[in-house]
């Protein structure tokens, strides 16, 4: 710490400039530690070199499993968490869209079932056409984009691992 940053038995931090106790071991407003391990001040240059050496350090990211976790309750989010943000919202979109029309195709059967069963007070009919939906096109195409979500998380993944060689 430079003499002249002393003011009344107080100095300002030299990461966040806030005014401290001069006898201060870490700073209470950013956590900075301020003595070393021998107990003597660490210079404001050094506190901030390692302040900047920490931020510098590459985080590796997202891991693999938490981005296919991701994606099994939301698919896109693995690849979305991955940084590739349009491909993720674009397999989000695609299973959504897919997953509504599936849906409406099934409440209009269960629909039109039940006022059937209401006309006729009988629920014979509901398994033929529940047996109909079986081969529901958008429900076939909703599940295969969501076991594609997986595949596109896993060759993102090996994509990050191949260019960090």
């Amino acid at each position: 710490m430079e003499k002249s940053s002393v003011l009344n038995g107080k100095i300002k931090c030299p990461l966040c400039a806030e005014i401290i106790q001069a006898d201060a071991v870490i700073c209470r407003f950013c956590r900075t530690k301020l003595i070393d391990s021998d107990g003597k001040r660490i210079s404001a240059d050094a506190v901030v070199a390692a302040f900047h050496a920490a931020s510098a350090k590459k985080d590796d990211g997202v891991g693999l499993g938490q981005a296919m976790l991701a994606n099994l309750f939301c698919p896109g989010l693995g690849s979305w968490r991955l940084g590739e943000k349009k491909r993720g919202a674009i397999i989000f979109g695609v299973v959504t869209v897919c997953v509504c029309f599936c849906a409406m195709d099934y409440v209009a059967v269960i629909n039109q079932e039940i006022v059937e069963a209401m006309k006729e007070h009988s629920t014979k009919g509901m398994e033929e056409n529940l047996t109909r939906l079986e081969n529901n096109f958008w429900g076939t195409i909703s599940f295969w984009t969501y076991l594609y979500s997986f595949l596109d998380v896993y060759l993102i993944h090996r994509k990050i691992s191949d260019e960090k060689k």
